[in-house]
C-alpha cells in the first residue's frame, strides 16, 4: 500500500455516484478526453458517472460490469494524507485517516 499527500484540493463532483455489482448492465456514453480509459455510464436506477472501461465487457452501447464498482469520490484538502494501491487511468482508489474511501485524481497527490 502506498501513501500519498494531497498537493491540490479535490471536491466531490457527483454526490450520488453510480454503483453496481458484477454482471450489472450499464448504458454507455462518451469516453473521457481528460482521463482516457473512463467511459460515461448510466445504471438501471438512473445514476450516471464515470466507469473504468477496463472493468466492463463492452457490447455495443452497453457495458457489463466485470466486478463490483462505485464511483464514490474522496475529497482532498492540501496536506491530507491518503493511502491506496489501485490506480486506474489517472485515478487512485484511496482511503483517508477516518476510513473514508473513494476515487481521487493522481495529479492532486504526491507519493510519500
Amino acid at each position: 500500500m502506498s501513501t500519498y499527500r494531497a498537493v491540490k484540493p479535490w471536491q466531490v463532483v457527483y454526490a450520488d455516484p453510480i454503483r453496481g455489482a458484477a454482471g450489472d448492465r450499464l448504458s454507455l456514453g462518451r469516453r473521457d478526453d481528460e482521463y482516457p480509459g473512463w467511459v460515461w455510464a448510466t445504471a438501471a436506477d438512473g445514476r450516471a458517472g464515470w466507469v473504468p472501461e477496463s472493468w466492463l465487457r463492452v457490447e455495443g452501447d452497453v457495458g457489463v460490469l466485470l466486478r463490483d464498482y462505485t464511483a464514490a469520490e474522496l475529497p482532498l484538502t492540501p496536506g491530507d494524507v491518503v493511502s491506496g494501491e489501485l490506480t486506474l487511468s489517472g485515478w487512485l482508489w484511496a482511503s483517508d485517516a477516518e476510513g473514508r474511501q473513494g476515487w481521487t485524481p493522481l495529479d492532486c497527490l504526491v507519493t510519500l
